[in-house]
């Protein structure tokens, strides 16, 4: 054998070392990336309806994220009104959504949630927003966050909530229901003229080992 074909044959086996190398080191990081993608939480929403004045049937888009965890509404017509020529019940409005969360054995669950919308309000008077949850054999519900906004405003707006660790009807396991309840309105001055709306909710559910 000459130097020629010597030094080929020992490239051919560097080379060939390397790639099984290479191929060995990859087997682990594909095999974690392929867990890593595997759900971890056990907690998921398996579906979401709405209701209420602000949100009669057939004026908003819902959807449920790929990871189940995560849900959005998106609203139509979720809004109020202050001005002389308003109604008091066109000063207020509400709407109920309610997600079904299905819980294992041994599991409880906690719940973000981001609401965004936009408010017009002028001098002395304030646009409100409350949200209350109620989950199952928790009756209606205790708010959870109220944030007021005192004009001159003229702007869109962000909130968010997050909430303690909740059990299916007292228990640690077992399908729920998580029911947020959003309430706005105008206080104060109700002539001068004024607008208040949410746009979008957005829902994050977060499994909590018992």
């Amino acid at each position: 054998m000459d130097v020629r074909e010597l030094c080929g044959s020992r490239v051919l086996r560097v080379l060939l070392v390397g790639l099984a190398l290479c191929a060995l080191g990859a087997a682990p990081a594909a095999a974690e990336d392929a867990q890593a993608a595997l759900p971890s939480d056990p907690v998921t929403i398996s579906s979401i309806t709405y209701q209420g004045d602000g949100c009669p049937a057939g004026t908003a888009g819902t959807a449920i994220r790929e990871d189940l965890q995560s849900a959005e509404i998106i609203y139509d017509q979720f809004l109020v009104r202050a001005g002389s020529a308003v109604s008091d019940s066109a000063r207020k409005s509400s709407c109920r959504v309610t997600l079904t969360v299905q819980t294992p054995t041994g599991w409880s669950w906690a719940a973000s949630l981001r609401q965004a919308g936009y408010v017009l309000a002028p001098p002395n008077v304030t646009a409100r927003t409350t949200v209350r949850l109620g989950t199952t054999g928790g009756g209606s519900g205790a708010p959870i966050g109220t944030d007021s906004f005192a004009g001159p405003r003229d702007e869109d707006y962000l909130v968010q909530y997050d909430t303690e660790p909740r059990r299916s009807g007292g228990t640690c396991g077992g399908p729920s229901s998580a029911t947020f309840t959003t309430e706005i309105g105008f206080v104060g001055n109700p002539r001068p003229d004024g607008v208040m709306s949410v746009d979008n909710s957005k829902f994050a559910i977060v499994g909590v080992p018992c």
